[in-house]
């Protein structure tokens, strides 16, 4: 009986939402000459930087960080097993609007940008005249790396508050985006995104901050109240404004953190508390559930496409799947790779509970003049060469388990040298001043 009960809370979005669309189809032929036709459903899609899903209270934080994001998750569909796509911003996130692996979009470094001609979950939408507007607060996802395709309104103005590791961006991004929509009220259909910055580090003590039990992640969590806090007034006004029901609205994030499970801080490798991410969707006339595939960030694209009524534009050779139409197959292999911290480059590969790190150099040129912060401190010792781990008895990924005689890591090598040997396109290259390069050496993106 039990099982029954969760396997009916796991899909039963599945069957519910055909059911919806027939029932939808039929209302408009019994409206036909007699009621107007309703708009397609809004998005709303909510991204924060460097957030862990464990640092969620729905997720099992006990620090009460998330009671905002908490909501959406008890009116959503939570998918448990989502997995970035590089393990950084410019990347995870471009992979998100594109609905494609970094080696296919090219946005892969800070001086590469998403190719030009490759469809955008925006422009897509402003096509069928959505009213496409963007609020973010990360140097990496402006209009040089090809983010403000297809927003009517795309601002990133919250950046010049000062350096995001010394300043909060949460409150001035949210009053931004508010007295705008007040001053231009949303026009439905609509795709808002917003992007907030304040989990990276540098950890800034914030007012929530004080009411959290001590510990060692007590300012990240901190940070992570604040943003929900912030979120929270969003929330409310999409409410207010009766914007909210109707509408699709994602939370996510673009990458995890580390708090020294390998030896290191921030987010510089491919393990799993980097490249695991929270992923939420609420969408009308789908019930909450709890999803225990393994999805990927390339499912994002043809997912909302699905959730809004639109089909797939053909011009689209995107590897992901609607998560609403079809379930993941078990054995599909989920792909990572990044090419930060310099000079290593990072390929991952899972099948199963299965994983494959690869890391070795890349032929790159680093700034003579930068030097490295101390790895003993904040950098994680990367090693060049070959690990698998066995999730189901590590989960940590701690024991080194590769062998290059034995038929899963052959196998697991074989997937990842195909995947990565396909697909790659010409480079498009970003041409970036002295004050935006200053400004990445500042986050750490440049040595």
């Amino acid at each position: 009986m039990l099982r029954e009960k969760m396997e009916q809370r796991l899909f039963g979005e599945n069957r519910v939402r055909p059911r919806l669309r027939v029932l939808g189809v039929l209302a408009l032929f019994v409206c036909a000459g007699a009621c107007l036709e309703a708009p397609p459903p809004s998005l709303v899609l909510i991204s924060v930087d460097t957030l862990r899903p464990d640092a969620l209270g729905f997720a099992g934080n006990a620090r009460a960080t998330s009671p905002n994001v908490d909501a959406i998750a008890r009116e959503g569909v939570i998918f448990r097993r989502a997995t970035s796509a590089a393990g950084w911003t410019l990347p995870s996130m471009a992979t998100i609007f594109t609905g494609r692996y970094p080696r296919d979009h090219g946005a892969t470094r800070y001086d590469r940008k998403i190719r030009e001609g490759i469809p955008m979950l925006a422009s897509i939408l402003r096509e069928r005249g959505y009213d496409t507007r963007a609020y973010v607060s990360h140097i990496l996802l402006g209009a040089d790396y090809g983010f403000a395709r297809g927003f009517d309104v795309f601002d990133d103005s919250v950046l010049r508050v000062g350096n995001p590791h010394d300043v909060s961006t949460a409150v001035p991004l949210t009053d931004r985006l508010l007295a705008d929509l007040e001053a231009r009220p949303l026009v439905e259909p609509f795709f808002l995104w917003v992007h907030y910055f304040d989990p990276h580090f540098k950890y800034l003590r914030q007012p929530e901050t004080a009411r959290l039990e001590p510990g060692p992640r007590r300012r990240y969590d901190g940070e992570v109240a604040h943003t929900d806090t912030q979120m929270g007034r969003l929330l409310a006004f999409l409410r207010s404004h009766g914007l909210y029901d109707e509408s699709v609205v994602v939370f996510t994030s673009d990458h995890g953190e580390e708090f020294q499970e390998h030896g290191g801080r921030f987010h510089d490798t491919l393990y799993e508390e980097i490249v695991h991410v929270p992923l939420v969707i609420r969408a009308p006339g789908v019930q909450p559930a709890l999803r225990e595939e393994r999805v990927e960030q390339v499912d994002l694209l043809p997912t909302l496409l699905g959730l809004l009524g639109i089909q797939m534009p053909a011009s689209i050779s995107a590897p992901g799947v609607d998560l609403f139409e079809h379930s993941p197959d078990p054995l599909r292999p989920t792909f990572a790779e990044r090419d930060l911290p310099l000079p290593f480059r990072q390929r991952s590969v899972r099948l199963g509970d299965r994983k494959l790190i690869v890391v070795d150099l890349a032929e790159v040129e680093i700034d003579p003049d930068r030097d490295a912060p101390a790895r003993s401190v904040y950098k994680p010792r990367l090693v060049v060469g070959m690990r698998e781990f066995d999730l189901a008895q590590d989960p940590e990924e701690q024991i080194d388990v590769y062998d290059p005689g034995s038929e899963s890591s052959q196998r697991l090598l074989e997937l990842l040298l195909t995947h990565f040997d396909e697909g790659v396109g010409p480079e498009n290259s970003v041409e970036l001043d002295e004050m935006t390069l200053q400004q990445l050496r500042d986050l750490g993106y440049l040595q």
